[in-house]
């Protein structure tokens, strides 16, 4: 098989084991939304999960798998697997004291903001669910780190199925236990996210010692292998950390604007993580093991070809999922969160920030897929540099259009920046690389642009008809208010794609078949 056919294969049984967790999610946000709305709980449960969300981005999912899994997939081919499980635990040992340093520093630090500063009511009411959502950081990091582990071994199933775990004990939560708690409600939201990171965590080690994981603490910085992983660790955190700068920036930015800006952001981002995580974060999660191992055997070649393959896969998921977003955003945030406490005003705030999300769909994912591409060359610094100076167009962007335009100013600006993001690393990587497929890359976009640029069209027709005949008042009206659009408009895009001759529907076909039958 070849390699740009694995990355496929391996990205629909990532996909499909995370689709499973991405519609849990949606069920999940669903039934907190109808709880809670955009009201000031929620807005405070954001904004503490804010600090274990950015230190996973840093330690677990982010730079240091990125730094981690080049130098496994190396140690793997030349040492065998003894020698790179034996690299794999002194790295875990190694993010252990850090992750439970961090803990210890951040409980003090919360004690501290407590008692020397005014804080009032929702500043309180925020450092007290930072404090019991902070351990969370330690189990959700170790999980998106052993998922490289076993990325690298090619098993994608359960690293992807683990949050359906963390999600259905969310939402248990939230239909048993949050009901009956009064004004206590979200903090029993804030210990079930502790407890789901710790169902994640226990899910994946019955697997790694499967792969013949056997954990030993063994900390140590000496180990020349330990340090070339954070050689390029280090750069991709400094990177990360200027880049979830601008995440917490936001969050805070929303806050300035009023009660339910960070919920609206919130709420919205997880429809463009649906997607992204579906189908992107799997395509990026299967290409940085098989890129890793072409580097690893001088195989340039073969990482051209796979870096091209897998732009133009997601290209034929993100540019129609953005116009679609675009098109029915609306619809979209009434079916899925506008119950009970959840009203038209809160409905307005999130799909104005939806919409303004999904312009810049199309560049989230193409990062990714990038950053994953300088990563598997051994190369965190690039996408570090151009992350910071895409940061500072973000924070520049959000300070001109957010007393504009409100939340979705700082979801526009979020766009912006991933479009320059976007494009100065292809460059780069152009540079760096040579030829990397570019007139198949742009001639299989404009033809996914025409495909969508008809859904689209269908797309508004039809929702401007089903609108005025299905009102949206309740869920039948929803669903029909939704669905007639949706649906017309994917058979459109597909009938299309078949026309323009897109191999990338065929190639994902057969990447499902050839998946259904082993």
């Amino acid at each position: 098989m070849h390699e740009h056919k694995k990355v496929a294969r391996y990205a629909s049984v990532f996909g499909s084991a995370t689709l499973l967790s991405r519609v849990l999610g949606l069920v999940r946000d669903a039934v907190s939304a109808s709880l809670f709305g955009t009201g000031v709980a929620m807005d405070a449960l954001v904004v503490a999960l804010t600090i274990p969300n950015l230190t996973r981005r840093f330690f677990g999912e982010g730079a240091l798998t990125a730094g981690f899994v080049p130098i496994f997939s190396d140690n793997l081919h030349r040492r065998g697997k003894e020698g790179a499980l034996d690299l794999a635990n002194k790295v875990t040992s190694v993010l252990l004291v850090i992750l439970l340093s961090l803990l210890v520093a951040g409980w003090a630090g919360l004690w501290a903001l407590g008692r020397f500063l005014p804080l009032g009511n929702r500043g309180e009411l925020i450092i007290r669910l930072t404090e019991i959502t902070l351990p969370y950081m330690v189990f959700i990091c170790m999980v998106g780190f052993f998922m490289g582990v076993l990325n690298t071994f090619r098993h994608f199933a359960v690293p992807a199925l683990a949050p359906a775990m963390h999600n259905i004990v969310l939402i248990a939560a939230l239909l048993f236990i949050c009901p009956h708690l009064g004004e206590w409600a979200i903090y029993g939201l804030a210990f079930a996210w502790l407890v789901g990171g710790m169902v994640q965590f226990g899910a994946q080690l019955p697997v790694l010692r499967s792969k013949g994981m056997r954990f030993r603490f063994c900390p140590t910085l000496r180990d020349p292998e330990v340090q070339r992983v954070l050689r390029l660790t280090l750069p991709g955190i400094f990177g990360m950390a200027i880049f979830q700068i601008n995440v917490v920036v936001d969050r805070f930015l929303a806050l300035v604007l009023g009660e339910g800006a960070a919920s609206a952001l919130y709420f919205s981002n997880r429809i463009i993580e649906f997607p992204m995580g579906v189908f992107v974060i799997a395509v990026a999660t299967a290409i940085l093991p098989v890129m890793s191992s072409q580097t690893a055997a001088r195989d340039i070649d073969g990482m051209r070809k796979s870096f091209s393959h897998s732009m133009r896969l997601v290209f034929f998921i993100t540019i129609p999922s953005s116009v679609g977003l675009i098109v029915l955003h609306r619809p979209i945030i009434r079916l899925i969160y506008e119950w009970k406490v959840f009203g038209a005003a809160s409905t307005d705030m999130t799909a104005s920030a939806l919409m303004y999300y999904a312009i810049g769909l199309v560049a989230y994912a193409a990062v990714r897929i990038l950053a994953q591409s300088f990563y598997a060359l051994k190369d965190t610094t690039t996408p570090a540099k151009v992350g910071a100076c895409a940061v500072m167009v973000n924070v520049l962007f959000n300070l001109l259009l957010m007393y504009h335009l409100g939340a979705g100013g700082l979801a526009l600006a979020t766009s912006i920046s991933a479009f320059f993001n976007a494009a100065w690393l292809f460059y780069l990587l152009r540079q760096k690389m040579g030829c990397i497929g570019g007139k198949q890359m742009v001639s299989s976009a404009a033809r996914i642009c025409s495909a969508s640029l008809f859904m689209g069209l269908v797309c508004h027709g039809l929702y401007a008809y089903s609108g005025v005949r299905f009102p949206a008042n309740i869920l039948g009206d929803k669903l029909m208010a939704l669905g007639i659009p949706l649906g017309a408009g994917l058979l459109v895009f597909f009938v299309t794609a078949r026309i323009f001759g897109l191999r990338e529907l065929e190639e994902l076909k057969g990447s499902l078949w050839s998946r259904k039958s082993t």
